[in-house]
């Protein structure tokens, strides 16, 4: 029964039909019969919820094996999504859905829309959209953010270079075109990016030298002075993924060692605001966040000389949808978006500028090369495995 426990709770129902009630009758106020519990069920795992519902896991476990038999029956994944999901940075998030609602309503469409924070439900959505089987598996349309496993071979192979979605739309933002995000295949269209960024504490820098460079944060005088964006169970890809490009597995070693410790963005700006003795002296975190910081007079913004980190935002719609979506398709690719992502610090691809970025400031994207060139799931595991070496997870988790 333990195997249950990493399965969202769809496919828990699907098979132990019993955990409906148990979950309603093991946990105070679990909405299983409301629209809301139907929207997370494909993307949140039982483990998970019976935490967020205070269920005890081994007690629910033996109640369930003694109420159900496994079902033979494979679970449909096409039940899994609505036609419109999209996964976002959790800076964008709030306000995409409150735009994005605001114009159905004045369409006055019903379109069924799933709009929830990236980190969220990355494991489990990422994990079944990639393994689809048939195109009538995916919803209508993806947007989707990280250089997640729909940038990896498989997924790649089945449908991106089968022509399965939409064509590229036309960059407009110098940024992205100097930074080689346009897909010169036209096969990938993202529509804005998430950037990591370094924050320095200068009152924690004691007597060395800011750093300038990425390859900076790899010296010995960094050890164990790092903050980076992730949790106890994963790093955050966006970061080690460009690291491993730029100086190999031995850039990873040196990195692996300078890390203090794995951070939500949100309590790297509390630290930021309210340092504490032991917090590190510099930050990886996105750029959304580092604005954030109040203490900006013993604090310190930089964008590496070799370029903030993208984390892209990405469209996947099916290519026979596309007239349908194409209203909606204007206005996510429209000026009222794309000022939106601005403001928030999340540059527009099909914008003009990006005013709030700093002069002189530059991308860095892992490039085409690598996406077409590169296994990025093995890539990644081979990231992992050097890190698990210096910083053990205590989970089997590892987000991708």
């Amino acid at each position: 029964m333990k195997d249950l426990l990493k399965k969202n709770l769809n496919e828990v129902i699907a098979s132990h039909p019993a955990a409906r009630d148990l979950l309603q009758n093991r946990g105070e106020g679990v909405p299983v019969e409301s629209a809301a519990f139907a929207q997370i069920a494909p993307f949140l795992s039982l483990e998970k919820a019976l935490v967020q519902w205070s269920i005890n896991e081994e007690l629910f476990l033996q109640e369930l094996a003694g109420q159900t038999e496994e079902s033979e029956e494979e679970y449909d994944i096409t039940r899994k999504f609505p036609p419109f999901v999209a996964l976002l940075p959790c800076g964008l998030r709030n306000p995409f859905n409150s735009l994005l609602e605001a114009f159905l309503e004045k369409e006055g469409s019903d379109l069924p829309a799933l709009v929830e924070g990236n980190v969220n439900h990355e494991l489990s959505y990422y994990e079944y959209a990639s393994q689809a089987e048939s195109i009538d598996d995916l919803p209508d349309f993806m947007i989707t953010s990280d250089i997640n496993p729909l940038f990896h071979s498989r997924f790649q192979e089945h449908f991106v270079n089968a022509g399965a979605f939409m064509p590229s739309r036309e960059v407009k933002n110098p940024l992205f075109l100097e930074a080689g995000m346009k897909d010169p295949r036209d096969l990938y269209t993202f529509m804005t990016t998430n950037l990591l960024v370094a924050v320095v504490d200068l009152d924690k820098l004691d007597g060395r030298k800011e750093p300038e460079t990425w390859k900076d944060l790899l010296g010995e005088e960094y050890r164990k002075s790092i903050g980076a964006r992730g949790e106890e169970e994963f790093f955050c890809h966006a970061i080690t993924l460009p690291y491993y490009l730029m100086y190999g597995e031995k850039g990873i070693r040196e990195l692996a060692q300078n890390i203090e410790g794995r951070y939500h963005p949100a309590e790297m700006v509390k630290f930021c605001n309210s340092p504490r003795k032991d917090s590190p002296a510099v930050f990886i975190m996105p750029w959304f966040f580092a604005r954030k910081i109040v203490r900006k007079d013993r604090t310190k913004i930089i964008f590496p000389a070799e370029g903030a980190f993208a984390s892209p935002v990405s469209f996947f719609v099916k290519k026979d949808k596309v007239e349908k979506y194409k209203p909606l398709l204007d206005f996510l690719t429209g000026p009222e978006m794309g000022a939106l992502c601005e403001e928030l610090c999340f540059p527009a691809a099909f914008t003009e500028e990006s005013p709030l970025f700093p002069e002189g400031g530059r991308i860095f994207w892992v490039g085409w090369d690598t996406v077409r060139g590169r296994d990025l799931g093995q890539v990644k595991r081979d990231i992992d495995e050097i890190l698990d070496e210096y910083l053990p997870r205590n989970s089997e988790v590892r987000k991708s």
